[in-house]
């Protein structure tokens, strides 16, 4: 069920408001388990899809998966909209948007985390959510259980002007069961050669009164297109500005993980940016723990299986 409208929202006092703390855990009164995960793909065969997550295949072995970690909190970007759906004729059973899915459940999010879990997308697409497992905690102002998309639910940061609005970032509040609340950020900005359009998005992020991270306990979870440990552009100087050692917030992937960092993404040398790289990452302001690379890291395996994403997923055990 999608919730369009008329969600209360619910931030309390202790997330807003208040400068960026240090980055260090600040009691450890939970444990989060969360899974960050890219499940888009560059397959030029998905017509129509926009590098969404196309074939039923990947997506049953990504839902059985994450039903296996049983996460506390995933963060998914680039899922199919039902928009997109709408808007073709799709006769290729194969493919996500074939009646024989969408009659079966029509949300391509409820699909891969299945019903155990509450959901909020973004306002712009509805590429990008935020699932939070009911016995775990519940999404601010998103009835227990639903799926919302509700600028009362998830704020999510206007476009750039001149930039691709495929993009966005978007922060909901989560409330555990047996913690204190903090902001999520789901982080998605511009990719590619789009350096300027990327940087400003990240401003919405971290500067200003009504900054996605705003508060003393935010956490930063997504495929920011931005790798600072190979890069030096002005968007990844801007995201060191911010992120590492003596600033405003820690890694918990990363060099946490490893050193040097593993890659998260594999592109083809024919995007222009191909190669491997270092796009994905939890950050946060008040948490510890670290996060394991998915199929990079000894002794674990790709949350699609081996194939079918161009990103590897990260799981991260923090206290909070």
């Amino acid at each position: 069920m999608l919730i369009l409208a008329g969600c209360a929202t619910s931030e309390p006092a202790e997330v807003g408001g208040g400068a960026a703390g240090g980055g260090k855990g600040d009691g450890g009164e939970s444990s989060l388990r969360l899974i960050q995960a890219n499940v888009g793909n560059v397959a030029v065969t998905c017509n129509g899809y926009n590098f969404k997550l196309c074939y039923s295949e990947t997506e049953s072995r990504l839902a059985a998966s994450l039903a296996s970690y049983d996460a506390d909190v995933i963060s998914l970007q680039e899922v199919v909209s039902l928009e997109q759906c709408a808007g073709m004729n799709e006769i290729d059973a194969q493919r996500v948007c074939h009646p024989t899915h969408t009659a079966r459940v029509a949300e391509q999010a409820r699909r891969l985390v299945g019903d155990a879990y509450t959901i909020a997308c973004d306002t712009r697409s509805h590429y990008e959510c935020v699932a939070v497992k009911r016995t775990w905690g519940a999404i601010g102002g998103c009835p227990d259980g639903e799926l919302c998309i509700d600028a009362s639910v998830m704020e999510t940061a206007s476009v750039v002007p001149g930039c691709d609005a495929g993009f966005s970032a978007s922060a909901v509040v989560i409330e555990p069961h047996h913690a204190r609340p903090f902001r999520l950020v789901d982080a998605h900005p511009p990719s590619g050669k789009a350096v300027a359009c990327r940087r400003d998005t990240l401003v919405k992020v971290f500067e200003g009164h009504d900054a996605l991270a705003r508060g003393e306990r935010s956490l930063l979870s997504g495929d920011f297109n931005l790798d600072p440990f190979t890069g030096d552009d002005a968007s990844e100087q801007y995201f060191g500005s911010w992120v590492g050692a003596g600033k405003a917030f820690r890694y918990h992937s990363g060099p946490a993980e490893h050193s040097p960092p593993r890659i998260t993404a594999s592109y083809p040398s024919i995007l222009g940016y191909g190669g491997d790289h270092t796009y994905d990452h939890v950050v946060s302001n008040f948490a510890s723990g670290t996060c394991t690379t998915l199929g990079e890291a000894p002794n674990t395996v790709r949350l699609d299986g081996g194939s079918g994403t161009d990103h590897r997923a990260l799981l991260c055990r923090l206290s909070i």
